[in-house]
């Protein structure tokens, strides 16, 4: 079992020509409809059991979209800390 909690850290990598203001955004669901939100914390997550996540980012441009690369689950807020759980890898 793999407790989770609501102590998203989010680590933002990119190479932009431009600037602006961008507000982003994570939010796990308790099934594949992403109607419900999980509020709760920590929740615990069976082994092999499907966890379901939304990314969104607010900003000026319409046209914006989140393309998550890597999601994983560390003990620290250090990117390179283990022991991990990746959630996500090479999307």
């Amino acid at each position: 079992m793999i407790p989770t909690s609501n102590n998203f850290k989010l680590l933002f990598c990119s190479f932009p020509d431009g600037f602006g203001n961008f507000t982003y955004f994570m939010d796990m669901y308790e099934d594949e409809s992403n109607n419900a939100t999980v509020t709760e914390f920590p929740k615990v997550i069976g082994l092999g059991q499907k966890m379901y996540f939304g990314f969104r980012v607010e900003s000026g441009d319409s046209e914006l979209v989140v393309f998550p690369d890597v999601c994983k689950a560390t003990t620290s807020s250090s990117f390179d800390s283990t022991p991990l759980h990746l959630i996500i890898e090479d999307a």
